[in-house]
């Protein structure tokens, strides 16, 4: 499996050269937009809102829409300085229990693969993580974006989780769950009690 990443895990004096290889797999269809009448691909072309002409690739810029119609631009050095320096290190911050992290902040989930030489450390430090039932709250630079990591031990081996950032989580109340508070609460007793007789009767027959 190629790894994705390659470094070290970094807490303290602790040091363990690990890389990253993904533990998901995704498969998607993708389809080509097609002219019917010779099967030829369709093009895109960019054009601009106001003429209708279409814009050559060197006169294309960014821009941030601060209010409606109105833009600052923002250059390509502009972009690169503010971008998170690429690190080597996957940092551990703090050890916490599991339970205190919620699922909703799960994002994608890696396997730590320790390098040649590194295992002594590896096993040591995945050990003492399922000994303590204690998750390694961490941090990584993926590219150049910053990522919130747990590392948690699974099995043999240990496991990187990506972590989404509070602001990256709605937290509104889902209406459904208001409008049930005011019916009647028996009748999701009654309700509850015809499945489970209806699913031990398909489980007798």
């Amino acid at each position: 499996m190629a790894s994705i990443w390659k470094g070290s895990i970094s807490f303290g004096l602790l040091n363990i050269p690990v890389t990253l290889q993904g533990a998901q797999s995704e498969k998607e269809i993708s389809f080509s937009m097609l002219d019917k009448k010779d099967l030829s691909r369709i093009q895109y072309k960019k054009i601009n809102a106001k003429t209708g002409k279409e814009v050559p690739y060197e006169n294309i810029v960014k821009g941030y829409e601060y209010s409606s119609g109105r833009y600052v631009l923002i250059t390509e050095d502009e972009i690169k300085k503010s971008n998170v320096k690429a690190s080597q290190t996957i940092d551990i911050e703090d050890v916490v229990s599991l339970d205190e992290i919620d699922p909703m902040y799960f994002e994608r989930p890696y396997y730590l693969v320790p390098q040649k030489g590194a295992e002594k450390g590896y096993y040591l430090l995945r050990d003492a993580l399922q000994k303590s039932g204690k998750v390694a709250v961490s941090k990584i630079v993926i590219r150049i974006k910053q990522h919130l990591a747990m590392i948690m031990p699974k099995g043999e081996y240990l496991m990187l989780e990506l972590l989404r950032f509070g602001h990256e989580v709605k937290t509104e109340k889902i209406r459904c769950l208001s409008a049930a508070r005011g019916t009647d609460i028996t009748l999701y007793f009654v309700l509850v009690n015809l499945f489970f007789i209806f699913s031990s009767f398909r489980r007798k027959s």
